[in-house]
């Protein structure tokens, strides 16, 4: 090999070496969600989170209570949590943290708010909760059930 040749080559083997360690460090990273009851008519939310691996328990959020929980996303870049949220007779799913979906729009927090219309997200550039999600497919009127 010529001394070209080998000088780009270490090069581009140094570059991708500190891309990779730049890209672990991201994920090792604790990501925190904070989850808050904003339903009408001071209705109290039930929620139950799990991911693939962790059930973080049901909990009753009062109005304008919120539950946190942190983690560290998989290196992969597939951490999906998930919760079932309920109140009087409404059963509703959300994906609560996507990694490819809010890594990179949550900074310190992926804070939500939890409306009867879905959940909102607090967006850093308005200072608002502004993002918007429609429920899971999944979600059902328990009315429709019985």
């Amino acid at each position: 090999m010529n001394p070209l040749t080998t000088t780009l080559t270490l090069h581009l083997l140094v570059c991708m070496s500190l891309t990779a360690t730049s890209e672990a460090a991201i994920k090792m990273h604790r990501a925190r969600v904070v989850v808050t009851n904003y339903l009408n008519g001071g209705l109290d939310l039930t929620i139950h989170c799990k991911s693939k691996n962790d059930d973080l328990g049901v909990l009753v959020l009062h109005p304008h209570n919120d539950f946190k929980f942190s983690f560290r996303p998989n290196f992969w870049g597939t951490t999906l949590i998930y919760c079932s949220m309920s109140w009087d007779s409404e059963l509703h799913w959300f994906d609560i943290y996507i990694d490819n979906r809010d890594l990179n729009k949550c900074n310190d927090a992926c804070r939500w708010i939890v409306q009867e219309q879905g959940p909102c997200l607090f967006n850093r550039t308005s200072n608002k909760y502004d993002i918007c999600y429609p429920w899971n497919q999944s979600s059902m009127t328990m009315k429709n059930i019985n």
